[in-house]
This record gives C-alpha cells, structure tokens and sequence, in this order.
C-alpha cells in the first residue's frame, strides 16, 4: 500500500446540505481506494471548512509525506487554472518537507463523456 494520501477539492457551498454530501462521496471514495491511498481527505476551496491547506496538513499530520490533490471540478475554470495551484504552491513553500502533486482536475478525464452518457440512459429508461 502507498504511503501517499489524496486531498478531493470541492468548491465549497453556503448550502450545509451540498458540503454534506460531498464529504459523503468522498467517504464513499475511501473504500474503494484502500489499496491506492494511505488516507483520503475532503477540502473546499472556498465557503466551508475544512480548506485545502488543513486537509493537506492533516494528511501530513498522520506521518504521511506524499499528498495528491485531485481538485473535483468539471472545467479549468480560474479556480483550477490559478486558485487551486496557488493555494498548493503556498502550502509547498511553506511546508518543503512535504511531497505534493496537483493532479488533473475531474473533468479532464477522457472517461467523463461515457459516466456522464451512463448516467442520463439509465435515468431515461427508470
């Protein structure tokens, strides 16, 4: 098993009930990535806690020195563009110790178009 954790970036919501659910997904994701991920953490760029540097320093925090930051946004938009890579950049600078990789955001995956496709046919046959 890696050493490394994930740190899953959501935008973050004044609706308590959206930030719920997201740290729910990301619960959900920690089962199904035991083998690949020593810890899986939830952050929010922006409106809800925790943020992207707690995350990342929990992650720290548990002896783990590899964090991968896997921002979950469908397009690269100024937050994943600029945002995202600052915040990380800043918590690289202040942290050289650590070993942080920004991944690829969500919506850059060549398998979105087919989940996506999944999704909507089996609601239109329900």
């Amino acid at each position: 098993m890696t050493q490394r954790s994930l740190v899953i970036v959501a935008h973050g919501s004044r609706a308590e009930a959206a930030n719920a659910e997201f740290l729910q997904l990301v619960d959900k994701l920690k089962t199904q990535l035991t083998g690949s991920y020593a810890g899986v953490f939830g952050a929010f760029l922006e409106l809800a806690e925790p943020s992207i540097p707690h995350a990342i320093l929990e992650a720290a925090a548990e002896g783990r020195r590899g964090v991968d930051v896997y921002p979950m946004f469908f397009n690269c938009g100024k937050h994943v563009r600029r945002d995202i890579p600052g915040i990380v950049q800043a918590v690289m600078g202040e942290n050289p110790a650590l070993d942080i990789r920004l991944m690829d955001y969500f919506g850059s995956g060549s398998h979105l178009a087919s989940a996506m496709a999944q999704h909507i046919v089996a609601q239109a046959e329900e």
